[in-house]
């Protein structure tokens, strides 16, 4: 392939998400990881796939970098941003020379932490990647680029509580995407459920679990004694929460490692189906053709590792 060696970063994120001591601070809460990308070479055009088990942002600071998602694109410009899912394969393609972008990757706790009467941030990843609000306001997306320096220049410095800046900057920049979708949609963004965010702390020791083992046929029953409640209280508070089923989530989650590992290993579509906790490979093509419209064959195929 023509042009830079991709940058291979998934390995770096998943090593520092699963490390507490990276991923918390002293008081252990969840802190973002941030990631800086330039592409000064010209004619510079890279398409790389990626899954990890943060939330992510990545908001191109020049250029334009173009982002695939499960069955949708998004094309973003300078201050503009994309939204990714814990768990969620995306593959993103630098489409101008002198493209810069920053990547904020973070654990779903940092949402969670914030006091009730804040935005719904977490309702920005529960979204369909189509669905999810683009800023086209050109004072607003002048305004992301100036929070995306900012961002680049807090982890070039690093100086003292950096990371509290960046964190504050993330939430500026999820903001934005809040009000953007507001706009554009009215009565807000809509996830096709009714939510209860207030709810999101009782469920986030079945979210840890389902981000640390994906692969794992992990039950609702299993989930409700993490958290300490009764099967069917879970199940409850958990669509009211997340706008899906328990269920739902665990199956993409393990749809999404079986993706990552298509992509990252040589292992036999048979091999990845054992890893990702499906009985079969049958079981796997079936459920994977469902959700992301392929075969797994199909899909490592059309991906560029």
């Amino acid at each position: 392939m023509d042009g830079p060696v991709p940058v291979q970063v998934d390995s770096l994120v998943e090593r520092e998400l699963s490390d507490r001591g990276v991923a918390q601070d002293w008081r252990g809460q969840a802190r973002p990881l941030v990631f800086s990308f330039d592409w000064d070479q010209p004619g510079a055009k890279v398409r790389e796939g990626h899954v990890h088990p943060g939330l992510e942002v990545g908001l191109v600071l020049r250029g334009r970098i173009d982002m695939t998602f499960e069955r949708a694109e998004v094309a973003c410009g300078a201050g503009q941003a994309w939204l990714c899912g814990m768990w969620e394969p995306h593959a993103w393609e630098i489409r101008e020379p002198g493209t810069r972008s920053i990547a904020l990757v973070f654990l779903p706790e940092l949402l969670a932490e914030q006091p009730v009467d804040a935005p719904p941030y977490f309702d920005l990843f529960a979204l369909p990647a189509e669905r999810r609000p683009l800023v086209q306001d050109p004072e607003m997306r002048q305004e992301l680029a100036e929070i995306g320096r900012a961002i680049a220049r807090e982890l070039r410095g690093q100086k003292a509580h950096w990371q509290s800046m960046v964190r504050l900057d993330l939430l500026r920049l999820l903001g934005a995407h809040l009000r953007a979708g507001g706009a554009e949609a009215a009565g807000g963004i809509e996830t096709g459920a009714p939510r209860d965010r207030c709810k999101l702390p009782q469920i986030m020791p079945a979210i840890k679990l389902i981000r640390d083992t994906p692969w794992a046929r992990i039950t609702a029953a299993e989930a409700a004694t993490r958290c300490g409640v009764s099967e069917s209280t879970f199940r409850d508070t958990f669509k009211r929460a997340m706008g899906i089923s328990f269920g739902r989530f665990r199956l993409s989650a393990r749809l999404a490692y079986a993706a990552h590992r298509l992509l990252y290993t040589d292992h036999t579509v048979e091999a990845v189906a054992g890893e990702a906790g499906f009985t079969d490979s049958s079981h796997l093509h079936r459920a994977f053709r469902d959700h992301f419209g392929c075969s797994p064959a199909a899909y490592r195929s059309q991906q560029v590792r």
